[in-house]
């Protein structure tokens, strides 16, 4: 009996591992990809308007501080859950505006439903399929002039779905990035795909149960 309890702890701590994986990589990750691609605006901003470069090194200053609190904060529960604490997912359907702020136009967001209530790991998956799917714009599409998140919630399901009209800088989009939000979305009976949109661009759009079906 002692033995089959310790696997079973051993299963769980070895579940929250791979958890705080796609954790520490979709949130830092979002910071990251952020930070190379304002560095990269500034370098050719420096010649031609030398005027925004100081905006643009504040803002990459602010996305480094916030990964850095990321990153202690993951570390921090990573700790906790080896010492037998239960980690609980805080991001909220409502914390997906400030994303889209943060990312800035010409990313849009549109809610149809209520979400208040719903489950925490429910809404936290919300959170996360945006967060990824904008970290995939910013690194895989070019010229991307709209760009829509759209959150509905119809009877028992939540549909998110967050598409782009750039083109692709590669022949493929996603990574372990795309892989690892597969498995966050299985885990709470939902599913997800990705792909090019009929007019173009592309899309990511996920389907999760309210009840965890």
């Amino acid at each position: 009996m002692g033995i089959s309890r310790e696997r079973q702890a051993d299963t769980i701590r070895l579940a929250q591992r791979a958890e705080f994986a796609r954790d520490l990589h979709d949130y830092v990750g979002h910071h990251v990809t952020g930070i190379v691609l304002l560095a990269q605006g500034a370098r050719a901003m420096a010649e031609k308007k030398p005027e925004l470069v100081l905006p643009a090194l504040e803002r990459i200053e602010q996305a480094g501080t916030e990964a850095m609190a990321t990153m202690r904060r993951m570390v921090g529960l990573l700790r906790e859950a080896d010492a037998g604490a239960e980690f609980s997912p805080p991001a909220t359907v409502a914390d997906v505006s400030r994303l889209v702020d943060e990312f800035g136009p010409p990313a849009t967001l549109e809610l149809d439903g209520e979400f208040e209530g719903l489950p925490a790991e429910l809404q936290s998956t919300v959170h996360r399929v945006v967060m990824e799917a904008l970290t995939n714009v910013r690194k895989h599409s070019d010229g991307a002039h709209e760009i829509m998140v759209r959150i509905s919630r119809s009877g028992q399901w939540v549909q998110v779905v967050v598409s782009d009209d750039g083109r692709a800088k590669h022949a493929g989009r996603g990574g372990f990035g795309l892989r690892g939000l597969g498995e966050r979305v299985s885990a709470v009976g939902g599913s997800i795909k990705a792909g090019p949109g009929a007019d173009g661009g592309w899309v990511v759009e996920a389907s999760l149960p309210v009840g965890g079906n």
